[in-house]
């Protein structure tokens, strides 16, 4: 699931011409300000209540572009899939009908080793949390970005004397 809201990078490109690192570094602590507000919230509309999913909710920085943060599940590494947030797509769509077997006597036999029981494992229903807790926070969060931009702005405006006092 992505959220893109487009002119970000126009409004960082007008603050660069007020720029000095300070306005940079102010910019990144709204932008995590209004991440920690998503985090919290979709942490805290996690719908199950044992497992990783819930703390590896974070912000994460793109590699692309250093305006742009992700907020979502952490996935863990491939050696240990079931830690972290690996699993989030699977509670926010559900799954079809799942069936646990392999025609590979060799994965058969590992798994009977493992205790594991082949056949049908049924169907994990939907419990969409993280699209309808960003649905209900846009626009807030969208607020919070305008006025935290906003001053950001008018304070570098200040210092460089491009803005007067009056305002």
């Amino acid at each position: 699931m992505n959220c893109s809201i487009e002119g970000i990078d126009d409004i960082v490109n007008g603050i660069k011409l007020l720029s000095n690192e300070q306005n940079f570094q102010d910019i990144a602590k709204v932008n995590q300000s209004v991440a920690n507000d998503l985090i919290i919230a979709l942490r805290s509309a996690v719908p199950v209540d044992k497992g990783n999913l819930r703390d590896s909710i974070e912000s994460f920085k793109s590699k692309k572009n250093a305006n742009f943060l992700w907020v979502g599940p952490k996935y863990s590494s491939k050696k240990s899939m079931f830690e972290g947030g690996n699993h989030a797509h699977l509670v926010e769509y559900g799954t079809v009908d799942r069936y646990v077997g392999s025609r590979s006597k060799y994965v058969a036999a590992n798994l009977a080793k493992a205790g594991v029981k082949q056949g049908f494992k049924g169907r994990m229903t939907a419990h969409p949390f993280i699209r309808p807790t960003y649905d209900k926070m846009k626009n807030s969060l969208l607020e919070k970005l305008k006025k935290g931009y906003e001053k950001v702005i008018i304070e570098a405006g200040k210092k460089t004397g491009v803005f007067s006092e009056s305002r």
